[in-house]
């Protein structure tokens, strides 16, 4: 029987990791492939400001030469306790190449305050998971010390996802914490939102049966839907809108198919197409209760994410009356969905009322904003 896992969301996690570096302890976090483990490092060291340093190793592309630096002989001088000079031969290493900050160039050692990254830790060769313990427990690489207040954070995906994880050593397990990562929507709301992920993307995300947050890894290699993936596809889309390309376009349906596999590329697309056959943001505030409402619940959710991304507090009086008419869980991805682009929609007195009225809406409130 398999030991039940206990996970924690994008922004739990966050919240342990800065108490463990708080506490200076080395953090593990867990995942499936593509839950943004690595968007949170990156957003962590961005929020610390330009003089805190960001420093990553790829572990499933690296051996240890890459990690210790090249090894070399060299002659030192050394007194002993006679006080007389002593020759000796020596080795040392040179300064590994991912010792220097990801987004300025600079060596650590001009920073006073930093992470190490150790990408893809699970897919580590046993060699070199080994020596990683030097920098995990001694916070050195070789006889390069790390800057004390310098942390030190793995990120791997679990060992049940067909990703070729090692095992592990118990004398870097007991030092550590470990912590089981789950990206949830409203987590990938907020980062999409940060992103400029189009609102179909979005929508696509929130509807259940499209399972982005799912993190099953499918039998047969290939391209699969991830949170990593969908943006991927987002970025393809981009694209395509610009170049005035139609969805239903072969060359479109395989390049996405390449991206996110094709049942999920085919999905995504019809998802896309929808945007033709739905009403208007324009339309719904001129008229609110004139405009129909769709009767398709994908065309009812790419309608409350579009909704949701012009929310303000000019119009926000007619949104609501719209929303009034559609079945109560979109009211609930409008209502998140807008409070995570723009959260001073809460004091908007419509808005308060509506939410006052349904206890889905409250739920919300309480939970995340």
């Amino acid at each position: 029987m398999a030991k039940p896992i206990t996970e924690l969301d994008f922004g739990e996690t966050r919240r342990a990791l800065d108490l463990a570096f708080a506490a200076d302890l080395p953090v593990l976090i867990k995942s499936g492939p593509g839950q943004g483990k690595t968007s949170m490092i990156k957003q962590y060291a961005e929020e610390q400001g330009p003089d805190f340093g960001l420093f990553e190793l790829n572990c499933a592309l690296s051996n240890q030469p890459d990690f210790m630096g090249w090894f070399y002989r060299c002659e030192e001088v050394h007194s002993d306790f006679d006080g007389n000079d002593r020759v000796i031969e020596a080795g040392r290493y040179t300064f590994p190449y991912f010792a220097f900050d990801k987004r300025s160039g600079r060596p650590w050692f001009q920073f006073k305050r930093g992470v190490i990254v150790f990408e893809e830790y699970g897919q580590t060769d046993l060699d070199l998971k080994r020596a990683l313990g030097q920098t995990m427990l001694e916070k050195r690489v070789g006889q390069h010390p790390l800057p004390p207040e310098f942390n030190v954070v793995m990120l791997s995906n679990r060992d049940l996802d067909r990703s070729g994880v090692t095992r592990e050593f118990d004398f870097l397990i007991n030092r550590r914490m470990e912590i089981n990562m789950r990206l949830d929507l409203n987590s990938f709301l907020i980062y999409g939102h940060s992103q400029g992920l189009l609102n179909m993307t979005m929508a696509f995300s929130a509807m259940p049966a499209h399972e982005v947050f799912s993190g099953d890894v499918p039998k047969d290699q290939g391209p699969w839907l991830t949170p990593r993936s969908l943006e991927a596809m987002d970025k393809l889309m981009k694209q395509v809108i610009v170049s005035k390309a139609q969805f239903d376009d072969p060359t479109i349906i395989t390049a996405g198919a390449g991206l996110i596999g094709p049942g999920a590329a085919q999905q995504y697309l019809t998802f896309g197409a929808l945007r033709d056959k739905i009403p208007s943001v324009s339309q719904i505030i001129a008229d609110p209760t004139g405009t129909p409402v769709p009767d398709a619940t994908d065309k009812q959710m790419f309608v409350v994410f579009n909704m949701a991304d012009k929310a303000d507090k000019k119009n926000i009086a007619p949104l609501v009356t719209y929303m009034q008419r559609l079945p109560s869980d979109m009211a609930v991805a409008f209502y998140r969905n807008a409070l995570t682009r723009d959260k001073s929609l809460m004091s908007c007195k419509e808005f308060g009322d509506w939410a006052v009225a349904n206890k889905q809406l409250l739920a919300v409130v309480s939970s995340r904003f």
